[in-house]
């Protein structure tokens, strides 16, 4: 099922934006949703771990 995610102009979504492309520019993806989902993964194993 598609989802979409829109960024509202905000000073904390134009932070989070540039840190995403920073990632994504050191990991040289070539998509920013690339990045985004990468991050997610992380985050989502962290979350996990941490409940061990």
């Amino acid at each position: 099922m598609p989802k979409s995610v829109r960024f509202g102009n905000s000073e904390r979504n134009s932070s989070l934006i540039l840190q995403i492309e920073k990632y994504q520019k050191a990991k040289k993806h070539k998509h920013f949703i690339d990045a985004l989902r990468e991050l997610c993964d992380i985050a989502l194993k962290f979350d996990e771990i941490k409940k061990k």
